[in-house]
């Protein structure tokens, strides 16, 4: 089955963290495609603190994956954990980096650990926009990502030149 995996880090060196994330997942899984890099700006609600207002380095990887949706949850965990990641921080809390399952092809789940496609995918454009990149064809809803994206008509997010 074909996923789109989210990528994100607003802490520390993020093009470092982005390139050791992208070189642990294509150890462990079979990345097809990288989409370019987006910068964005930190998603808070009004009561978080101000210095959680970093931005954010996000991309989209597209993967070929064969097993159980839950396994490859354990796997992207296991990368976060290796790279620094703290789970137990508060939620939307700066972080050195965020993988998130964003969409399979045209799999549905809801559980309490696993929600795909991801809580809000299609109105983050952080999100939504990079994986429609490479993967534009994926239908969900009877319409490609591709077209859940003119819903953006002047995206925040920009494009960044490596």
């Amino acid at each position: 089955m074909l996923y789109v995996i989210g990528i994100g880090t607003n802490l520390g060196d993020k093009l470092a963290n982005i390139e050791s994330a992208i070189k642990l997942i294509s150890e462990k899984l079979d990345v097809i495609e990288i989409s370019n890099l987006y910068k964005s700006d930190a998603l808070l609600k009004p009561e978080h603190p101000k210095e959680w207002d970093k931005s954010f380095l996000n991309l989209a990887l597209l993967i070929k994956f064969d097993a159980k949706p839950e396994q490859l949850l354990q796997t992207l965990q296991l990368i976060e954990a290796k790279m620094g990641r703290n789970k137990n921080s508060p939620t939307w809390a700066p972080r050195i980096i965020d993988l998130d399952i964003l969409i399979a092809e045209d799999l549905t789940i809801n559980t309490p650990n696993l929600q795909i496609p991801h809580v809000d995918f299609f109105n983050r454009e952080f999100a939504l926009i990079p994986a429609a990149e490479i993967a534009p064809d994926i239908i969900y809803q009877q319409n490609t990502l591709k077209e859940h994206c003119k819903k953006f008509k002047n995206p925040k997010i920009k494009l960044i030149n490596t």
